[in-house]
């Protein structure tokens, strides 16, 4: 990305060191990944203003940030380690932050698993409502299974 997202890089992670940005043209999404050194608490608690990212950059329809689950705080409440663990911005599209993004993970799988050298994953968003999901690759698609919230509910009358 040659540091034409570097403004929205500081808009969003702030202080906390960033370990590599990678952007997804396929779904405009630009990928933030911290460095292994920040703790699941600061990683959880970092706030974002939408009007500054909103100003930092176009083009884009979100921003994952990311952690290597690869520390004792990476965990669930039965103790079991999380691959990795993300947040997800989108102010272009209206959403400051999503609670629990599947399209994400579109771009998380393929990126985790060059790094961790597998094709399934425990993972966790850390959004304030937050979820678990288990993420496989099959071949050029990925399988995301968890828990739905319903949102809106309704009739349609055409």
């Amino acid at each position: 990305v040659n540091g034409k997202y570097d403004k929205l890089v500081k808009a969003v992670a702030k202080d906390l060191p960033v370990n590599e940005v990678v952007l997804s043209s396929d779904f405009k999404n630009l990928l933030i990944r911290l460095c292994d050194t920040v703790t699941r608490k600061e990683f959880e608690s970092f706030k974002t203003n939408p009007t500054e990212l909103l100003a930092a950059a176009d083009g884009l329809i979100g921003v994952i940030v990311t952690l290597k689950g690869s520390n004792e705080e990476c965990v669930d409440r039965e103790g079991n380690h999380y691959d990795f663990v993300s947040r997800y911005f989108a102010p272009w599209s209206g959403v400051p932050e999503d609670p629990v993004t599947g399209s994400a993970h579109n771009v998380l799988a393929p990126y985790w698993a060059k790094y961790l050298k597998k094709n399934k994953f425990y993972a966790r968003q850390c959004s304030c409502r937050g979820g678990e999901l288990h993420v496989e690759i099959q071949g050029d698609r990925v399988l995301l299974i968890g828990g739905a919230v319903v949102v809106v509910k309704g009739q349609i009358q055409i």
